[in-house]
């Protein structure tokens, strides 16, 4: 009689037998879309070219190691062009 319980348990119900189909095949699928999901957040976190160097501290001997992303740096450097140029253009000619 035992025998016979742990049968009936191991097989199932037919709704459980149904419901372990399903999950086999969404478990199945689940290897592909965890694949491609890794490559898309690969694909977004990559992390940018970082470009370091020695700047010296103002009233200091030592200096201080400053690490930016190339991105950033050229950012930076259209920001102070632009603003020359808005400089001397305010700047003109002076007469007496």
């Amino acid at each position: 009689m035992l025998l016979a319980f742990l049968a009936v348990l191991a097989a199932g119900t037919p709704a459980e037998t149904s419901t372990s189909t399903a999950t086999a095949a969404a478990t199945a699928e689940a290897p592909a879309a965890a694949a491609a999901a890794q490559q898309t957040a690969s694909a977004d976190t990559k992390k940018p070219e970082m470009v370091c160097h020695q700047e010296e501290v103002t009233g200091s001997r030592f200096t201080k190691k400053v690490c930016r992303s190339k991105a950033d740096i050229e950012s930076e450097k259209a920001d102070d062009q632009q603003a020359l140029r808005n400089m001397q253009r305010m700047t003109g000619p002076r007469g007496n």
